[in-house]
């Protein structure tokens, strides 16, 4: 049990419930020649086995073909048993359907592989995780309802707003590919720092250093004014996203420090000493070089490639100003993207600073065959490690079991 309240999320076993093999056309056809068709099913069940435990199973059907012939068939169900307490109702669906899973699946991977190479074929070549094979089907009594104390997306937004002038500084991976996104709704400035990759961005119609095959579209405008003209082409705008990387951001707000439009960072990460002995978070240097801008951070699980594709994605925007929440899900709250407000600015940056570490200790630990055990006690402690520090930081604990912090991790470590 957690003092405090604070949140528990803890694996508590792995096991394989069901398993079968089944060859229903042998010998015969394995004296085929001809290379068969694989097709792996996922699914996903969940049910609440006593207080604060909740039982999750993945299951997996392989079916291998030649022709309308099977040449075998796999079924496995890997199940886990998970702590999960004092986390808001609203975030369970989350914690449910994707990070116990992530969990779950390499063990089932494994057992799954087992049995086909006991079986004496080939190994089977499965996806890296189930964040996009899942289907979740929840047969179980849902956790006990709790007053939710993060937040929910605006209710604005489930009218769509009017076009706006946004204005994108960085012409890299993520700054292009929000740009595509939103020119799918909204008038968009790209700014780039050289005026050359700008022309030739614009004269491919794609950004074919980051984005290739991606095209920026109609409503997407390349720009590269000198850096001390961008508070007044940010005037110019609805909401300005600062698309840097972190190095770069304490520049780009000193050049806007003047400006009175919404103002919103990609980037995540501490940045390098530069007054202090230790490495600041956005909201610090802000306080610093910009203390009246109205500002606040983008943040989660967001692949550039996949958000210029128009792939579902969720992010958070964060800050302490109602305007830039309620701007940011206005501008970006869509059918293929949902942004959820939280004024816990503190809680969402350490999320996205602490989950790279973590993501490469994940990698690590996965290099070095560490074992599944391992990954387990790396991810479950380290997300405790995750929470700790940005209480200190004066963060709140229940942000870290969201979007920006859980969420934000699973997409790089694929490992929960």
């Amino acid at each position: 049990m957690a003092d405090n309240n604070e949140p528990v999320f803890q694996i508590q076993r792995v096991y394989m419930k069901e398993a079968s093999l089944e060859q229903p056309n042998s010998p015969a056809i394995l004296l085929e020649q001809e290379q068969p068709s694989v097709d792996i099913q996922l699914g996903v069940e969940a049910q609440q086995a006593a207080d604060g435990m909740y039982e999750v199973a993945v299951s997996a059907t392989v079916t291998t073909k030649i022709k309308e012939r099977t040449v075998f068939l796999v079924e496995v169900k890997q199940a886990g048993i998970f702590e999960i307490r004092n986390v808001p109702q609203d975030q369970m669906q989350a914690i449910m359907g994707i990070a116990c899973p992530q969990i779950v699946y390499p063990y089932l991977r494994a057992n799954v592989s087992d049995i086909v190479t006991r079986a004496g074929f080939p190994p089977v070549h499965w996806p890296r995780s189930t964040s996009r094979r899942c289907t979740s089907s929840s047969n179980s009594s849902r956790p006990p309802s709790r007053r939710a104390s993060s937040p929910r997306p605006d209710a604005k937004s489930a009218r769509r707003p009017a076009p706006m002038d946004i204005l994108v500084l960085g012409a890299g991976a993520r700054g292009s590919a929000l740009a595509i996104g939103a020119g799918t709704r909204h008038r968009v400035t790209l700014w780039a720092r050289d005026s050359a990759r700008a022309a030739a961005i614009t004269a491919a119609g794609e950004n074919y250093k980051y984005l290739p095959g991606l095209p920026l579209g109609a409503n997407v405008t390349m720009s590269a004014e000198p850096p001390h003209a961008l508070a007044a082409l940010a005037q110019r705008h609805d909401l300005v996203i600062v698309a840097t990387p972190m190095a770069g951001l304490r520049e780009m707000l000193l050049a806007l420090r003047a400006c009175t439009r919404p103002v919103a960072w990609l980037c995540k990460g501490f940045e390098s000493p530069v007054s202090h002995p230790h490495g600041l978070l956005g909201h610090e240097i802000r306080a610093e070089v910009a203390p009246g801008l109205a500002a606040g951070a983008l943040s989660g699980p967001s692949f550039a490639q996949e958000v210029a594709r128009g792939q579902p994605t969720a992010l958070v925007a964060a800050s302490d100003s109602a305007l830039v929440r309620e701007t940011l899900v206005a501008a970006f709250h869509g059918p293929t993207m949902r942004v959820y407000a939280n004024d816990d600015l503190a809680g969402v940056e350490v999320g996205g600073a602490v989950k790279n570490v973590l993501a490469i200790a994940t990698g690590l630990c996965d290099g070095l065959a560490l074992g599944l055990n391992a990954r387990a006690a790396l991810v479950t402690r380290g997300l405790a490690e995750m929470t700790r520090l940005g209480v200190a930081l004066g963060a709140r604990p229940d942000t870290f079991m969201g979007l920006s912090g859980l969420g934000d991790w699973c997409s790089p470590a694929r490992a929960i």
